[in-house]
């Protein structure tokens, strides 16, 4: 009989150490070696709704963003009152309040050089390219790259993030846009509203997975993955994104 429970105990231990253990959702890759430098871009939130003013935007939109060569300009619209309208507004609109529609965000800082508009995150369409434009001379310090397979209806999403210096304060946030009717609309936040707290160490590669994305009901081949970099803390009034980049779903994008 001892030996008889001697044998299932080894029994045992064998069969939980063979156990595969799931893979993490946050890992360090080393088989690769940091960029020296990143392409800056930028992040245009267009707040709107479905009105007789808003929709032309749209056109002002498509025409920016060919203006901007490599994806140096990425906009987004988060449909306010309209049946694309998700969480994510009523969660930015707690640090950023709408009153009147259109209005925009150049990658969350505050508009400079653009009238009454001057200090403030949210501005007219006219404000938008002078701040694009401010913001396109900044060096980039902080970029990111997207990897993503598409299974049916189903999406892994790897962000691999690096620096040129270290920082704990970075969120990440990843978009699912879809460019349909309703002009490049945000219908789903893979993380959290205001962003997956992350920590980039100088020179180091990162990959957060986010897998089994479910975009079942959008049009698959309108599908992209947006994912920023940004800060996000209301007790500072810092919020700037720190750097974006797009690709198509079930593509892939480099660092540039």
């Amino acid at each position: 009989m001892k030996q008889l429970s001697v044998l299932l105990i080894f029994l045992l231990l064998g069969f939980y150490s063979c156990k595969k253990e799931p893979a993490p959702e946050e890992t360090i890759t080393t088989e690769e070696v940091a960029p020296t430098s990143f392409t800056k871009r930028v992040l245009l939130e267009d707040y709107t709704k479905h009105c007789q003013y808003c929709i032309p935007v749209n056109a002002l939109v498509d025409s920016l963003k060919d203006s901007y060569p490599n994806r140096t300009l990425i906009p987004v619209l988060h449909g306010v009152y309209h049946s694309t309208q998700i969480s994510f507004y009523d969660s930015m609109d707690v640090y950023f309040p709408f009153s009147s529609f259109p209005k925009g965000m150049v990658n969350r800082t505050i508009a400079t050089n653009s009238g009454s508009d001057d200090g403030k995150y949210i501005m007219t369409k006219e404000s938008w390219i002078s701040n694009i434009d401010s913001e396109l001379l900044k060096k980039a310090d902080f970029g990111l790259k997207i990897s993503t397979k598409l299974s049916g209806n189903s999406l892994d999403i790897d962000v691999t993030t690096a620096g040129l210096k270290s920082d704990n304060n970075i969120k990440l946030t990843i978009f699912i846009v879809e460019n349909n009717s309703f002009y490049r609309a945000v219908r789903k936040v893979v993380t959290q509203n205001l962003g997956d707290p992350i920590s980039i160490s100088k020179n180091e590669l990162q990959t957060n997975i986010y897998s089994g994305v479910d975009i079942d009901g959008l049009s698959i081949n309108k599908v992209s993955v947006v994912a920023l970099l940004h800060y996000f803390n209301p007790s500072i009034n810092e919020y700037e994104v720190l750097n974006v980049n797009e690709t198509l779903a079930g593509n892939s994008v480099d660092w540039d």
